[in-house]
């Protein structure tokens, strides 16, 4: 299950709730940066225009994933997108780690 595009108040509770459906997984997103206006035609939507809102906040994926951890039993979590070159390697090992 993505969880993509949703609000962060409600990771928690998805979460749950897929775990109590008995889901696998759980998948999250991030973006580092979020201009508010996009020069190139992004490739997933018909008209080239982006999924979300120019301000939607884009919690760390690495600390969701500790918290989403704490609330459930059996359900994975893994990123569909991540950011990798916009972040220290070092401190994305600890994050990852850590979570």
């Amino acid at each position: 299950m993505s969880i993509a595009f949703s609000p962060a108040d409600h990771y928690l509770p998805l979460a749950q709730a897929a775990d109590d459906a008995g889901f696998h997984y759980v998948a999250l997103t991030d973006h580092v940066a979020n201009p508010e206006h996009l020069e190139s035609s992004y490739p997933y939507t018909e008209d080239g225009s982006r999924r979300w809102e120019p301000f939607t906040p884009w919690p760390d994926p690495w600390v969701m994933v500790g918290a989403m951890a704490a609330v459930t039993r059996r359900v994975r979590f893994f990123t569909s997108v991540y950011v990798l070159p916009m972040r220290p390697p070092f401190q994305v090992a600890k994050s990852v780690g850590t979570a």
